[in-house]
C-alpha cells in the first residue's frame, strides 16, 4: 500500500523484502543487491570507505531537521533506546560507550561530516550502542520517517 505521501509504508517494505526470500541461504545474501553478494561488493571492507555527504545533501538535512546540541559528557544514545533521529555531526565529537563501565568502548570517534547510523535506524529498531558527546557537539537531527523519505527521493544519500 502506498501512503498519502506517495511512499511505500513500513509494512509494505517489510512485506516486499520478506517476499523476496526464496528460503535458500544464497537468497539471503543477494536480496537487495541484484546479482551481487556482500563479499563480491566488498571482499575487504576497507574497500568500502565512507565518503562525506555532498553539500546538497547536507542542505537537505538542514532544511528537514533541527539543530541538536549536546554538552560534553551528555548521553546521546543508550542501548535499547528507540533510534528515532538521524544525527549528522556539525561540530564536536561523539564516542561509543561501554554500557556497563561507562568507559569509552573503542578508540574511534565520530566528528564533523560524519553521522550516527546503524542498520536498526532503517527498520525502526533500537540503538545497539551507547554513545555520548566527548566534547560540546552540534548535530542536525532529522526524524526517522522524514529521513527515510529523503533517502527514497535522493538515493545517493543512502
Amino acid at each position: 500500500m502506498i501512503s498519502k505521501s506517495g511512499l511505500a509504508t513500513q509494512d509494505d517494505v517489510g512485506r516486499s523484502f520478506r517476499g523476496s526470500h526464496t528460503g535458500s541461504p544464497e537468497a539471503h545474501t543477494t536480496d537487495q543487491l541484484g546479482d551481487h553478494t556482500m563479499d563480491q561488493l566488498a571482499p575487504d571492507l576497507r574497500q568500502m570507505q565512507r565518503t562525506p555527504l555532498h553539500d546538497d545533501h547536507v542542505a537537505l538535512l538542514k532544511a528537514n531537521g533541527r539543530v541538536v546540541e549536546f554538552a560534553e559528557g551528555e548521553v546521546i544514545a543508550q542501548v535499547g533506546a528507540p533510534f528515532d533521529d538521524f544525527l549528522y555531526v556539525l561540530d564536536g565529537e561523539i564516542e561509543v560507550v561501554d554500557p556497563f563501565t561507562g568507559d569509552r568502548a573503542v578508540t574511534a570517534t565520530l566528528g564533523p561530516t560524519q553521522f550516527v547510523g546503524e542498520i536498526s535506524f532503517l527498520n525502526g529498531g533500537n540503538y545497539a550502542l551507547s554513545m555520548r558527546a566527548c566534547a560540546p557537539t552540534r548535530c542536525y537531527g532529522v526524524p526517522r520517517l522524514r529521513m527515510l523519505e529523503l533517502m527514497a527521493q535522493t538515493p545517493e544519500m543512502s
